[in-house]
């Protein structure tokens, strides 16, 4: 995504979310001894320093509520039977997603796309594990999860992320108790929580999310459109210049964590500002709000690229293409590395997107548990979903909120990377209760570990 003036409107709607470099690597965490207690999770962040605080008891309390959901929808199969039934439906109208019968139920999309080994070695989902079996397997998901996820918290090392990922999480988790144990759910056996907690947790929330059938574009005026923006953003503003990098610089520090379908990754100020969705440097009179976008080229093949510039007398950095993503002005493209990420994001991320099996293991009568066993998924199924998007509109400021439901029709950078690791690789890297995806979400997420 771009920072300058035209940009200025659409940038108040992304909110980021708070929400081992070979391929093909595998790497199991298997809960048996040395399966982290609530206790051992919030010591190991705390042995970060100023970085870790108590943000791994607040994710392992928000693992143990996603628990919860999971037991919940496992005991009245009869919501995710109407789910299903509605999810397949084909939808007319890309402008009013989420509206009528068909909206994202994010809890549910990501139970279906778990994956799990059964004691006999058959593949199972999440729902058709035995009860015995999905309950062993929910009362120790939630520890795995905040371990892995609280890793993260640890890479960008500094307060202010840590303190604004907590808070956040406080927000959800309080969200989620007052709505899943309130009287007036137990009244109603039959009645799906889900949509209660997200709304409630939008209620929480600093910049909430609006009701799609609440802000139909065709009814804002440009008025309206800033009043709706200033509502749901908050700006951090900064009285300097945006920071940039040389481009070569940048480069050498990435180089070797690149492969063709990986990801690359921006947080606003690299975290620092905390959960402030958009950074503005008035020295600049830019705005920073992230990105995200998909490796096209392996080493080698940017490596010949240099050569071939150079060869030509052209200054190859000003010049390199290794990244297809979106902005608002030209859609999905492949980028220009100097203008897109250097001029823009010095601090910048390399990602994996990876699939999870989760498989039972026993030893004798007493010792049993179960494992996470992490596998990347193919590269050149994301290039190639990648490669197939070119050309695709950016989504209407509208659906920036919305962008899982607006995808594949129209994306933004990180929705882009949701939809190709869903499409392609079966994958859910999203958030378990945002309807879309920004670059904090993809830099979070439990299916997406960081390289660099």
């Amino acid at each position: 995504m771009k920072t300058n003036a035209v940009k200025l409107l659409i940038s108040f709607f992304l909110i980021v979310s708070y929400g081992a470099c070979q391929s093909k690597t595998l790497l199991e965490t298997t809960p048996d001894d040395k399966h982290p207690s609530e206790a051992y999770i919030r010591q190991d962040i705390s042995d970060m320093g100023d970085a870790g605080g108590d943000v791994g008891a607040e994710l392992l309390r928000y693992y143990q509520n996603i628990a919860s959901m999971a037991e919940w929808y496992a005991v009245h199969p009869q919501i995710v039977a109407d789910y299903r039934e509605q999810i397949s439906k084909p939808i007319s109208d890309d402008l009013d997603l989420g509206t009528g019968e068909h909206r994202m139920n994010t809890v549910i999309e990501k139970l279906l796309d778990m994956k799990f080994e059964a004691p006999d070695g058959r593949s199972l989902s999440f729902f058709d594990l035995e009860p015995r079996l999905r309950q062993s397997f929910l009362s120790e998901m939630p520890r795995m999860e905040a371990r892995f996820v609280a890793e993260k918290v640890h890479r960008l090392g500094n307060k202010n992320s840590a303190d604004a990922f907590r808070l956040q999480l406080e927000k959800a988790n309080k969200a989620f108790d007052d709505v899943f144990h309130s009287a007036a759910l137990r009244s109603s056996e039959e009645e799906d929580p889900y949509w209660k907690i997200r709304e409630a947790m939008e209620q929480t929330d600093e910049s909430p999310t609006p009701r799609m059938s609440s802000v139909a574009p065709q009814s804002i005026t440009a008025a309206a459109f800033w009043t709706l923006a200033l509502a749901l953003t908050e700006v951090a503003v900064v009285f300097d210049k945006q920071p940039s990098i040389d481009p070569e610089i940048l480069f050498g520090r990435i180089k070797w964590g690149i492969e063709k379908g990986r990801l690359l990754i921006a947080l606003p100020g690299n975290g620092m500002f905390g959960n402030k969705s958009v950074i503005r440097y008035t020295g600049s009179e830019t705005w920073d709000f992230g990105h995200v976008a998909v490796f096209s080229k392996t080493k080698n093949e940017i490596d010949e690229d240099i050569a071939r510039l150079k060869s030509e007398g052209e200054k190859p950095f000003e010049n390199l293409q290794i990244t297809i993503g979106t902005d608002l002005e030209k859609d999905m493209k492949n980028e220009n590395f100097k203008e897109d990420w250097a001029n823009l994001h010095p601090f910048v991320h390399v990602g994996q997107i990876f699939d999870v099996k989760y498989k039972f293991w026993s030893r004798g009568i007493f010792r049993w548990g179960w494992k996470r066993v992490q596998t990347d998924v193919d590269n050149d199924v994301i290039y190639n979903q990648a490669l197939e998007s070119i050309g695709t509109y950016y989504c209407n400021p509208i659906q920036v909120l919305f962008a899982k439901y607006a995808a594949p029709k129209r994306l933004i950078c990180s929705s882009a990377a949701w939809w190709y690791a869903k499409k392609g690789a079966k994958v859910n890297i999203g958030d378990w209760w945002k309807p879309t995806i920004f670059p904090g979400g993809v830099y979070y997420s439990d299916r997406v570990r960081i390289i660099w």
